[in-house]
């Protein structure tokens, strides 16, 4: 019996879209609302549809669409907004300096739960929210600051009435290749099946 491989065909982004990657490989998208209108004004439907992720977007959205978007003079334009905001606010000096610690410091925040947004479902309630605010307030600030978390393999559950009014629940698992994270390698490069690293969270 021969070895069945699945293949993955994936649009091809354009140059003058290229900052889109970028963007989604830093979480600061998720308190932007002109960045997440970006993807929104591209195609609102499939923004819905894969659930404000867009890691998953920029798979799905069509070859046709990104062609269209790549010579919008308008979308452009609010594309260089969102790119060069991003790009001053990440050359900004430490202002953690300022408050006498230094980025050799490093910092440890533990919690079971950190609400950074629905894209990344390791987080049910007040106290995810909660962390996930201290995670901005931090960056905001260069605080040199590391959070430790759980990684939840079917996140947090969602609700839902059946015909007889009754509360059910749903599990549904998470897609761990369409997240912004990423496996940490040990010093020999040989992967650590048991942690897991967020692939930006710079603001």
């Amino acid at each position: 019996m021969k070895n069945i491989q699945e293949i993955k065909v994936l649009p091809t982004i354009p140059k003058t879209l290229s900052f889109l990657e970028e963007l989604t490989k830093n979480m600061r998208w998720s308190w932007s609302h002109d960045a997440q209108k970006l993807f929104q004004r591209m195609d609102s439907g499939l923004w819905e549809s894969s659930g404000h992720n867009p890691i998953i977007f920029l798979t799905k959205v069509s070859q046709q669409t990104l062609n269209k978007h790549a010579e919008n003079k308008g979308y452009l334009i609010h594309l260089k907004k969102v790119e060069n905001f991003y790009t001053e606010w990440m050359s900004q000096p430490k202002i953690s300096e300022e408050l006498g610690i230094t980025q050799s410091d490093t910092i440890a925040y533990l919690s079971m739960e950190f609400g950074i947004h629905e894209s990344l479902p390791i987080f049910a309630g007040g106290l995810g929210i909660l962390a996930g605010d201290h995670l901005k307030s931090a960056s905001m600030i260069s605080l040199p600051l590391v959070a430790v978390g759980i990684f939840y393999k079917k996140g947090y559950f969602r609700q839902r009435l059946d015909m007889n009014g009754w509360q059910q629940e749903e599990y549904p698992e998470t897609d761990i290749y369409h997240i912004p994270i990423e496996p940490v390698m040990d010093a020999s490069g040989k992967r650590r099946f048991d942690i897991l690293r967020l692939l930006r969270f710079q603001f």
